[in-house]
């Protein structure tokens, strides 16, 4: 195995984390505008990029199955005399723990029941529309589409760890484009 270098707290973290210290204030004092520019902002993003996000979204779904169905389903990400630490079992298990378990736990329930009782996007409360939409938005956020897009980024970051042995941070997957840049305060 490499060593890897410890990740340092960056300028990016700080000032990351006085822009979210601001905007949980400015949210706590001004509650009701907060609610109302954000609701604005969601519902305009919505109507006017939502065919943009599906699209996308659709698109990661063909490029996993073309990366399953094609040769390069077949590259392995480790060394190439590299045999797996653990069986594809064992890895699927782990995936679906790590990426889904938490967000079914909490959520598994509660966001089908939320779109049908609380805030249905497209009906009305309590109707069988709200069901059948409750139940079709909660599978787009936990079915094949979520995985669709963990299986992209995760494959960035597994080919730049194992194969080229970068680091495990998501700006070493822009390397290739930015050079030795993505290392410094850009990375």
């Amino acid at each position: 195995m490499f060593k890897q270098k410890k990740p340092e707290v960056t300028l990016a973290f700080w000032v990351a984390l006085v822009a979210v210290g601001l905007v949980v204030v400015a949210a706590l004092i001004f509650s009701s505008a907060f609610e109302s520019f954000t609701g604005s902002l969601r519902n305009t993003i919505s109507r006017n990029c939502g065919w943009f996000y599906l699209l996308t979204v659709l698109t990661l779904v063909g490029v996993c199955l073309m990366l399953v169905l094609s040769p390069a389903g077949k590259i392995r990400l480790g060394d190439p005399g590299s045999r797996p630490e653990y069986s594809t079992v064992s890895w699927i298990a782990m995936l679906f723990s790590a990426g889904m378990g938490i967000g079914l736990v909490f959520y598994g329930a509660a966001e089908p029941l939320s779109h049908y009782a609380i805030q249905a996007p497209e009906a009305a409360l309590y109707s069988q529309e709200a069901l059948r939409d409750a139940f079709k938005y909660s599978f787009f956020h936990y079915g094949i589409h979520a995985w669709a897009i963990y299986a992209i980024i995760s494959l960035a970051i597994a080919y730049f760890q194992f194969r080229k042995k970068e680091s495990t941070l998501l700006s070493a997957t822009l390397k290739s484009l930015f050079g030795k840049s993505v290392e410094g305060r850009l990375g």
